[in-house]
């Protein structure tokens, strides 16, 4: 079995060959473009989302993988930390207040795990960017779950292919202030990944991720502090 690039390794490719695929269709003849174009973004029929809507969250993810790398991002292999598939389903997380987490990383999973999407053989979870920004205003963590497919053969796909491939997420922030589980309501992206996360013990690995990439020796930084259990209140004078 071949094992496949972690998604941070082949998110640019997927861009680079549809941007390679995009170019050899303009010096097309305008009746034979519009048919290649509609061959090309057939498998985005009857998609949940369509073209606009994996369009609109293409630029998101876009920039999250952007921030992860101009971070210097670096990528946590979780496949020797976490118990195996049937061990998963029996995590229990105990609550956690503060996790000190870095500005940028990938928890990875890979294929070898075996985070399958539910319904699907060969689509799973690949693993999670977390990236700090200031960029809504008030400090936060974009993090960003991310998929790989084991049957497919990125150089074969059409544009459609291509555009499905790249926005195979889901998308949430978390707040110094918010519990980490109390996120997922707010999640955003493809619906499938979407509803994985929320219903299945997916939420409880990333979660365990998180403690095994916290440092709780790194210096204190409120504003990038993940919290698995509530926050404790802010502390106040007395009178």
């Amino acid at each position: 079995m071949t094992i496949k690039q972690p998604h941070p390794v082949l998110y640019p490719q997927l861009v680079a060959l549809g941007k390679a695929r995009s170019a050899s269709l303009l010096g097309w003849q305008k009746a034979s473009k519009g048919v290649a174009l509609r061959t090309e973004f057939r498998p985005l029929e009857g998609d949940s989302l369509g073209f606009d809507g994996r369009m609109d969250y293409a630029a998101t993810v876009t920039h999250i993988w952007e921030s992860f790398v101009s971070s210097g991002g670096k990528m946590h292999a979780m496949a020797d930390k976490l118990p195996d598939t049937d061990g998963l389903r029996e995590i229990v997380i105990s609550e956690m207040s503060g996790l000190r987490l870095p500005d940028a990383f990938y928890a990875h999973y890979g294929e070898e795990v075996g985070l399958d999407l539910p319904g699907h053989t060969n689509i799973y979870v690949d693993g999670v960017y977390f990236v700090h920004t200031t960029v809504f205003g008030d400090p936060m963590y974009l993090y960003m779950v991310a998929c790989g497919n084991r049957d497919a053969t990125i150089e074969d796909m059409s544009l459609g292919q291509l555009t499905i491939e790249k926005t195979r997420v889901a998308i949430g922030t978390v707040e110094p202030t918010q519990q980490f589980s109390d996120t997922f309501n707010d999640l955003i992206g493809d619906p499938e990944v979407c509803d994985a996360v929320r219903q299945t013990a997916f939420k409880d690995i990333i979660a365990l991720s998180l403690a095994f990439i916290s440092d709780p020796d790194a210096a204190l930084d409120l504003t990038k502090q993940v919290h698995l259990s509530p926050p404790a209140p802010p502390m106040g004078l007395r009178n």
